[in-house]
């Protein structure tokens, strides 16, 4: 569950018997939204891991090392320039809600000792790390810049004024009376049940809240305003000597939660891991989650890789078998390209072409078969023109005839006719004819 209001009270009890008066010795930032803060207090080292990660924001002692960058952001360099040196001389939790100041004690530009806050809130991706310096409450640099675009209530970088976040309308757990929660309780309308604390108090999440109801029923049996202030103060100050602190695995050791303490609805489901020291236990927690949520982005990068080129290759399946339909004729098409382009010659323009395949037989046989049909054709063709001319030839051979025989009856008609002349048949007979010289006699007749 989320860091809530009531854990980070124990968690900031735990740190200033830590870190109280320690010196800062170095500061780095790892990450964008998170800085460690190296402290030097009797001769040893500690890290202070500050967190403002929307997912997993913190602040806890922690072991584990990171590399850092080459080229450090501008946050780093503005805490280094006003916090180095510094010591810590307090931490204080606002009205058990979830920002916690951090007081510094360090010079200033001009060499006075001057007093900076480091204000970390704690609010899911609100999250956020400020410098402020006391005396003005002038903001020095953030980690994340808020604008007026994004957050019309405040707005947060360098050389302004810093402002709170929005104030709980809820009751402070560790300073109320009897008569300020009955009021609350009557004006709101609050009933008694497993949500009645996280619905009164400042920083009780529900899991909490649910533990509170069960542990309150054992104890008492029935509701009172003056009971629940004596249960919950009790509470408060066994959280200072706690020293059991718990994180809750599932069935595959998946780590799913974790708490300062024994939460019995999460026992009966989870199995608890229990640890001695709550900086322990959130290294561990969060540098496991870490890696969870690493393997599952990438596994989750993986699954839409595959998903992805299974559905390209589904599409270009598809693609391939309707081209596969319209290719089953391809033979076909193919041996009747062939035959039109081996009888290309023999076709004329506006002569239409039919040509026969059987797909029982080869391309071979197709061709002969093609190229038989086509001689068939191709004869008959030729017979019915030999046809037509030796039709034509007979009837000019008629017609000759004809002809003929109607000369030859002129004759006979001139044959029954008498002769006048008979005697001079030769000069008739050569009298329609001009006569020709011969060149021959004709120069004989000239040398003569």
């Amino acid at each position: 569950m989320a860091i809530d209001g009531i854990y980070l009270y124990s968690l900031v009890e735990d740190l200033k018997k830590s870190i109280l008066n320690s010196k800062i010795d170095k500061i780095n930032q790892p990450e964008k939204d998170e800085i460690i803060i190296t402290l030097r207090k009797e001769r040893k080292n500690l890290k202070l891991l500050v967190s403002a990660s929307p997912k997993y924001p913190r602040f806890n002692l922690t072991e584990v090392i990171k590399a850092n960058p080459l080229q450090a952001p501008m946050f780093t360099m503005v805490l280094r320039k006003y916090l180095i040196g510094g010591k810590i001389i307090d931490i204080v939790q606002l009205e058990g809600d979830r920002i916690v100041k951090f007081l510094i004690e360090s010079s200033d530009e001009l060499g006075f000792n001057s007093i900076y806050t480091l204000i970390v809130e704690i609010m899911g991706r609100h999250s956020n790390i400020t410098l402020v310096r006391e005396r003005d409450n002038k903001i020095m640099e953030c980690i994340k810049h808020i604008s007026p675009s994004m957050n019309s209530f405040r707005v947060l970088y360098p050389g302004i004024t810093y402002k709170l976040p929005p104030k709980s309308t809820k009751i402070n757990p560790f300073s109320y009376n009897n008569t300020t929660l009955q009021e609350f309780v009557n004006n709101n309308s609050i009933t008694f049940n497993k949500n009645f604390f996280v619905s009164c108090f400042t920083g009780i999440s529900k899991p909490l809240s649910e533990h509170l109801f069960m542990e309150y029923n054992k104890t008492y049996n029935d509701f009172s305003i003056e009971n629940i202030s004596i249960f919950l103060s009790k509470f408060l100050k066994d959280l200072i000597d706690n020293e059991v602190f718990t994180i809750y695995k599932d069935k595959d050791g998946n780590y799913v939660d974790f708490y300062m303490l024994p939460l019995d609805q999460l026992e009966d489901n989870f199995t608890p891991q229990v640890f001695d020291n709550i900086h322990e236990l959130m290294d561990k927690y969060y540098l496991e989650k870490d890696k969870q949520e690493r393997i599952k982005g990438r596994s989750v990068n993986l699954q839409k890789l595959v998903t992805t080129n299974i559905e390209r290759c589904l599409k270009k399946e598809n693609k391939l078998n309707s081209v596969l339909e319209k290719c089953n004729d391809k033979e076909d098409f193919k041996i009747k390209g062939d035959l039109l382009t081996s009888y290309i010659y023999s076709i004329k323009k506006g002569d239409s072409v039919n040509v026969v395949v059987s797909k029982g037989q080869k391309p071979v046989e197709n061709h002969e078969q093609n190229n038989t049909n086509n001689d068939e054709k191709q004869d008959s063709n030729e017979n019915v023109d030999n046809n037509d001319s030796n039709n034509n030839n007979n009837d000019n051979n008629s017609n000759n005839d004809n002809k003929n025989d109607n000369t030859g009856n002129k004759d006979d008609t001139k044959d029954d006719k008498p002769s006048q002349k008979p005697e001079d048949s030769k000069d008739d007979d050569n009298s329609g004819e001009t006569p020709v010289n011969n060149p021959k006699d004709d120069d004989e007749e000239i040398l003569g």
